[in-house]
């Protein structure tokens, strides 16, 4: 996989406190691979054998842009803003041969499949410090994404586009009162998203979403070696812009990897506390987490082929048990951890 990388970055200081920085980066890389499969099938009584190839010609142009800037107001004051453009574009051509020997027969398919997506994010920072340890902070953060997926097989071409507006406010506040160390946050968030085949007149995709994201954390210093700490949050996880469109990655007759288009953003709660002894440490943490994405398989009657995509469960959550205990003698130091997992993943179509 032969790359060609190119960076490029300016820092300047404009006193003491403030700067303004550029970085851009750039990277190309071509991927020649092929999938080379050997498929027995017993299907209403006909058995065949089939030899499939499929050469892969994949070439990725990756860039990514930012300029910050950090100015410090006064002593107590700071402001940060900053701008990202980033682009990715995936180019893939597919030529598959099928061979049969009951009866004997081969098959041919080209396909061409070009993915591109364009981000652009800005953000905008503000640091207050008080007296006796008092910090609060606010941001507001603005994306928009946009991809498209132009899919060619056999002169047939459908052209898929996707758009993800995301504006956010957050507040995070943070405190110290003798031996106990606190942190309260809240963020705000809207998504709005649009997407479809440009060839149907209405889109497929047409969400408004506003979510909000609670966090807290609270540390109690108990002597000098130990401490206790509690700690709660709520986040969303994204799914990979190229996972949520219409690619598609051929097996062999009878399998192929989709993108999911109607893929949903991932929430999780999570919930843990840790008792801190010297560098010993014992942590025990509950998540849940709504609308986890795994891969799924299914048969696709249209097409009469199985396949194989990710998609959005019904629910998971679980439980963990972490114990760490380092041990250090002369020049001799080893980390054993003991580690309890419980985990249960819930599906609304299995069953």
């Amino acid at each position: 996989r032969p790359q060609f990388i190119v960076s490029t970055g300016l820092y300047y200081q404009l006193n003491a406190n403030d700067y303004i920085s550029v970085s851009t980066r750039y990277r190309t890389q071509k991927e020649p691979f092929y999938i080379e499969t050997n498929t027995f099938l017993d299907k209403n009584s006909t058995k065949n054998t089939i030899y499939s190839y499929s050469d892969n010609v994949g070439v990725k142009h990756f860039s990514s842009s930012n300029i910050n800037f950090s100015k410090t107001i006064s002593k107590k004051n700071n402001v940060f803003t900053g701008i990202q453009y980033t682009n990715y574009k995936n180019s893939i051509e597919n030529t598959i041969k099928n061979s049969y020997d009951n009866p004997f027969r081969e098959t041919f398919l080209d396909r061409f499949q070009d993915f591109k997506v364009d981000n652009f994010s800005i953000k905008g920072d503000y640091d207050i410090s008080f007296k006796k340890d008092k910090k609060l902070g606010l941001g507001i953060n603005y994306t928009c994404t946009n991809s498209k997926v132009v899919n060619t097989v056999e002169k047939r071409t459908t052209k898929y586009k996707y758009s993800e507006n995301n504006n956010a406010f957050y507040a995070q506040f943070s405190n110290t009162i003798k031996k106990v160390n606190y942190t309260f946050g809240l963020r705000v968030e809207n998504t709005k998203i649009e997407a479809g085949y440009l060839e149907n007149s209405k889109p497929e995709i047409d969400r408004n979403n506003t979510f909000l994201f609670p966090k807290g954390a609270i540390n109690f210093t108990l002597d000098s070696v130990q401490s206790l700490s509690f700690n709660y949050a709520k986040t969303i996880s994204r799914p990979n812009y190229s996972s949520a469109a219409s690619t598609a990655a051929f097996i062999n007759p009878e399998l192929e990897f989709r993108g999911n288009i109607s893929l949903k953003p991932t929430i999780t709660d999570e919930v843990s506390t840790t008792f801190q002894y010297k560098d010993k440490s014992l942590t025990a943490r509950y998540f849940y987490l709504e609308a986890p994405v795994h891969y799924s398989l299914i048969y696709d009657e249209a097409d009469e082929i199985s396949v194989m995509f990710p998609s959005n469960f019904k629910e998971e959550y679980g439980f963990e048990l972490n114990l760490s205990m380092p041990i250090n003698y002369k020049f001799w130091s080893s980390n054993s951890t003991i580690r309890l997992n419980y985990n249960t993943i819930n599906d609304a179509r299995a069953g």
